[in-house]
């Protein structure tokens, strides 16, 4: 699942990356936030994301 999250074509700025609550998911979800933080990526709260109105 990391290297899924961390390689998919369709990331770049501003993408979002939805992760369902799963066993698999919390046994990557630690390696996948600490490779997006080496690869520049920031991880936000989806209440902080601003939208146009």
């Amino acid at each position: 699942m990391t290297e899924i999250a961390l390689n998919s074509p369709y990331l770049s700025n501003g993408a979002s990356l939805l992760m369902h609550d799963r066993k698999w998911t919390r046994e990557a979800i630690e390696d996948i936030v600490k490779d997006f933080h080496k690869k520049g990526y920031k991880i936000l709260e989806p209440k902080l994301i601003e939208t146009p109105e």
